[in-house]
């Protein structure tokens, strides 16, 4: 039988995208909309991964 639950490290992931988002995205939603694109410092942010300044 096929389990579709998410691993530790998958849910590891998850939770760092989510906190990614939360804490740099969702702020600055309006700007990126109007701007339409993600700013570069947002983008290496989101290169650098977790634990990166």
């Amino acid at each position: 039988m096929i389990s579709f639950e998410l691993s530790e490290e998958q849910k590891l992931i998850q939770d760092m995208a989510r906190s990614f988002a939360a804490d740099a995205l969702w702020p600055r939603l309006r700007d990126t909309e109007r701007d339409r694109g993600l700013p570069d410092e947002l983008l290496a942010q989101a290169h650098e991964g977790p634990g990166v300044p």
